[in-house]
């Protein structure tokens, strides 16, 4: 079972948000439109401490760099297709400025271990095929942009496809 901070992760607390109605003598209950809006909230982000620092920080400022979703790679060496989703507000950190080559690169690869995934698949000969937009969740607050590779034949060396053999030809 996981461990995070030192406590099973099951033993955490999960966070949740606390509505608090004051009712009056003449509404003792809360309407239930708050309890419905109560029981649509989303599951919060960051504990309360944690929201008012980055606020007071300015970190959800529309001028400062977002905050990015994660990413993810997929690839079927089987039929030759690979693709990787990030953050589209991150791309336009980016192209805008806001996001320096380097941080853009560590936000791809925080373990920092010098790998670059699109240097990777440009050597093996696969390019950009398609991109789209991943359909967000409208709790989350940025797209995902989606690349697929494929393999193209002028962003690697010539090579003839692989035949199978054949019983009775010899190919010496």
């Amino acid at each position: 079972m996981p461990r995070f901070g030192g406590f099973l992760q099951k033993q955490r607390k999960p966070r949740r948000w606390s509505v608090a109605f004051f009712g009056t003598p003449q509404r003792s209950e809360p309407p239930p439109a708050l309890l419905t809006l109560a029981a649509m909230l989303p599951e919060p982000h960051y504990e309360g401490y944690q929201a008012r620092s980055l606020f007071r920080q300015g970190a959800f400022s529309p001028a400062k760099t977002g905050q990015y979703l994660g990413m993810t790679i997929r690839s079927n060496h089987w039929s030759g297709r690979f693709s990787v989703e990030f953050p589209a507000r991150m791309l336009l950190d980016l192209l805008a400025g806001r996001l320096s080559e380097e941080r853009f690169r560590h936000q791809l690869d925080p373990r920092d271990e010098g790998k670059n995934i699109f240097k990777t698949w440009l050597d093996m000969g696969l390019t950009i095929s398609a991109t789209e937009m991943a359909p967000r969740s409208a709790d989350e607050d940025d797209d995902h942009l989606i690349l697929h590779f494929t393999d193209d034949a002028a962003a690697r060396p010539f090579r003839l496809p692989e035949l199978p053999d054949e019983p009775g030809v010899s190919t010496e």
